[in-house]
């Protein structure tokens, strides 16, 4: 029931509410009218957080209240509240498409300085609606192909974006379109009368990379977070060595995946079936132990180590890392973790590289701690001077092979 709710809450979000308004919007609407203070209790949040919340869901036309001491607040239907989101939407679209003539006069009385042109460039972005657009826009200039991978989850979004309907366009005028993702009964609803090629494989989790390929020339990677209040953010890039470590993985993946109705027909002859997740255990045993000890080192050396330390990048972005140490006075040193028992993947590098490019004014150093090497990784890394450390579980050993943290 909590992961229904939650998978509800997302979609909501989808539509314009933020994280919490969404999961008070929730809430009321399944528990039926309740006070402010029964809200405060069941979700955990500030008491002037939930006051403030619940005006704003007032304000929109989704929720309402009693008049009544004290008032109760009761959630409109939710086909209601639905039809009222997208009209605000389409609404705030309609004005920013009144008001772009008269900001593009105005842009052409600026006298603007040509800026020199450089050869490859990043963008960090963020918020679904930002993203899309992105998306929207890369894929309206595609000449020749576009590639999509995304788990279930990713193309629902892209199919409430109009990213999916966007594709099947581009396949009517003679335009590549792949789309690779996982085989579920939500993604075969969405895709089955959906005139492009689509083909599943069971690599795709919802934390498996989901990025966009536009003619071999720009890439958009959707950077996940774990945490369940991470914001959606990507980096969009015209890299050639970035566009060819992606479209390899691709081509990987396509190749070994199965056609979309085949992999339908496979999973519902497999119905019923159960499935135990497995719980890697030695992945966070490895996580423990790095943690310890850095603790263990920075005590003797006068440091403080903190967990899940939130930088505001350059962009506006917020980014996690899963430990900084800091001296006083002096920026601190942000190392992210990837200890599964997996090799380092490109992906992650390419994440962590998209983190760095955004933060690096804000750090005096960044590391990327791996448990198990790939080749490939490491060259990614060096190519884009990375730092990446191994830990084995008793010492961090740099890429070229020296000790940086030894203990007993």
């Amino acid at each position: 029931m909590a992961l229904e709710l939650s998978t509800v809450s997302d979609t909501l979000m989808e539509y314009g509410l933020s994280r919490k308004e969404a999961e008070v919007y929730v809430y009321v609407a399944s528990c039926g009218p309740c006070k402010a203070s029964e809200i405060v209790g069941a979700l955990s949040m500030p008491r002037t957080e939930v006051y403030r919340v619940l005006t704003d869901l007032q304000h929109m036309g989704i929720l309402e209240a009693t008049l009544q001491r004290p008032a109760r607040f009761a959630a409109v239907q939710v086909n209601h509240a639905l039809e009222t989101l997208i009209g605000i939407q389409k609404r705030r679209a309609s004005v920013l498409e009144s008001k772009k003539p008269e900001l593009l006069e105005k842009w052409k009385a600026l006298v603007i300085t040509p800026t020199k042109e450089v050869k490859e460039r990043f963008q960090v972005l963020e918020g679904l609606g930002t993203l899309y657009s992105k998306a929207l826009e890369i894929a309206k200039k595609t000449e020749k192909e576009i590639c999509f991978i995304g788990s279930e989850k990713d193309v629902a979004r892209a199919y409430h974006e109009d990213v999916i309907d966007l594709l099947v366009e581009l396949k009517k005028k003679k335009i590549k379109v792949r789309l690779l993702t996982e085989v579920s009964e939500r993604t075969e609803e969405m895709l089955k009368e959906m005139d492009i090629q689509v083909k599943c494989t069971d690599v795709i989790t919802p934390m498996f990379p989901h990025f966009i390929i536009a003619d071999s020339s720009e890439l958009i990677l959707f950077i996940k977070s774990s945490r369940p209040s991470g914001k959606e953010s990507a980096l969009w890039t015209n890299s050639e060595t970035l566009l060819h470590t992606m479209r390899g993985l691709f081509e990987e993946l396509w190749k070994a995946a199965r056609p979309f109705h085949e992999a339908v027909y496979e999973a519902r002859s497999k119905k019923g079936a159960v499935i135990v997740p497995r719980i890697d255990e030695e992945t966070a045993l490895s996580t423990r132990q790095f943690k310890e000890q850095m603790r263990s080192i920075a005590s003797v050396l006068g440091l403080v180590v903190e967990e899940d330390y939130e930088v505001l990048g350059s962009s506006g972005v917020s980014h996690v890392f899963d430990l900084a140490v800091t001296v006083k006075g002096l920026k601190p040193v942000l190392i992210d973790l990837d200890l599964s028992d997996s090799p380092l993947s490109m992906v992650s590098v390419i994440s962590f590289f998209a983190k760095r490019l955004d933060v690096r004014d804000h750090a005096s150093d960044l590391i990327l701690v791996f448990r198990n090497v790939d080749q490939a990784a490491v060259d990614l890394s060096g190519l884009y001077g990375l730092r990446i450390a191994q830990f084995n579980g008793s010492r961090i050993v740099p890429l070229e092979g020296k000790e940086l943290l030894v203990t007993g």
